[in-house]
């Protein structure tokens, strides 16, 4: 499956029925974004390569009612569907809004998810990205807002391919989680059930919670790696949860705020803590959404603001390069498009937008 639009001409795939609504005081009930108006994209284990780039995917998502699919059980409603262990998954540059369980469901591939946008994914539970057994790849310079559950995810659950093993960095994750009822599920990042992998230089801002690290089903922690997290929140229920409780996210040195600053010296992975001192400090200095935004939980699209850091923003020059990209999919020549036009390099500036211009690329949903 290729969809190879260009900055100046994207593609869309979407649904004459659509109407974007770009705050969450609909009710996802009768919000057109999660209603499923079309099936989505099913890649069977027989599908060589999903490519993406510069396009649009809106209002997918409708319940399986004949699974045709290797995988698929009737009533699963996901977007976009992969399978093949040994294929190759390439998201560039693309928006995607709307959806009604996961955007994405990856049960195998070889995935580089570079500079995309995500915006109202899934109704009441879901998540955007979500990698399971057989999938290996990179999650990097996307944006992610008015999520209902995790931007990007790692899970090992299933069995039959290579371990679950993803990098996520130098994403932004903005009012992520709030349709999600259960408790202590992520706004943000999560990695779980023998996942591994590396995350740096995000930037988290009123997210219900903060990248989460699971002990039950536990991660991969002995190959996990990460670091560098800013984190924002306008209430307290959001900073007494940069550091969820009851798992096993680490506080690392180089998160911002420093956790030195409000974690009591007895302080226990996964012990609740008061952040009250945290309420409304580290302002990222977005160049125009002002904070704070006391109406975060029902502010899901990016219309009529600009994520670009200021010249002033404490996330410049706060990340960490000393990493590599997975790079598990070959570049995209003049004779082969299924390949990635960029592997995009881990980047100085924490958050998907980097002072120099390079990273995510959308200034327009």
């Amino acid at each position: 499956m290729l969809s190879l639009g260009t900055k100046a001409n994207p593609i869309y795939i979407t649904s004459p029925n659509g109407q974007y609504l770009c705050d969450q005081t609909t009710p996802p009930a009768s919000d057109p974004a999660y209603q499923g108006l079309w099936g989505g994209i099913m890649c069977d284990s027989a599908c060589p390569a999903l490519v993406l780039k510069w396009t649009h995917v809106e209002f997918g998502g409708s319940a399986v009612k004949i699974p045709s699919v290797q995988g698929l059980a009737a009533g699963d409603a996901y977007t976009l569907y992969f399978v093949n262990p040994n294929g190759y998954v390439i998201l560039e540059d693309d928006w995607f809004y709307g959806g009604v369980d996961d955007f994405f469901r990856l049960q195998g591939g070889k995935i580089e998810a570079f500079r995309n946008t995500f915006m109202k994914s899934s109704a009441i539970s879901g998540d955007c990205l979500n990698a399971k057994n057989g999938v290996v790849g990179d999650m990097a310079y996307n944006f992610f807002i008015g999520t209902c559950t995790n931007g990007t995810k790692a899970s090992n659950k299933g069995a039959g391919g290579p371990q679950c093993w993803i990098n996520m960095y130098n994403n932004t994750y903005v009012n992520g989680g709030y349709r999600q009822t259960s408790t202590g599920r992520s706004g943000a990042i999560d990695y779980e059930q023998g996942a591994r992998g590396s995350y740096y230089n995000n930037l988290v801002v009123d997210c219900k919670f903060g990248p989460r690290i699971v002990n039950n089903p536990v991660a991969d922690t002995a190959n996990m790696h990460y670091g560098n997290t800013f984190q924002y929140g306008d209430s307290l229920g959001v900073v007494n949860q940069f550091y969820p409780t009851t798992y096993i996210t680490k506080p690392e040195p180089t998160d911002i705020p420093s956790f030195e600053a409000f974690l009591p010296v007895s302080y226990k992975l996964g012990d609740m803590y008061d952040g009250s001192k945290l309420l409304l400090q580290n302002d990222p200095q977005f160049v125009n959404y002002p904070l704070p935004n006391y109406n975060h939980i029902v502010t899901t699209c990016p219309s009529g603001f600009d994520f670009h850091l200021k010249s002033t923003s404490p996330c410049l020059g706060k990340g960490y390069t000393g990493f590599a990209p997975l790079a598990v999919v070959p570049l995209a020549t003049s004779t082969k498009v299924v390949g990635v036009t960029e592997i995009t390099m881990p980047g100085k500036d924490i958050g998907c937008y980097q002072a120099d211009g390079t990273g995510n690329q959308h200034t327009t949903w």
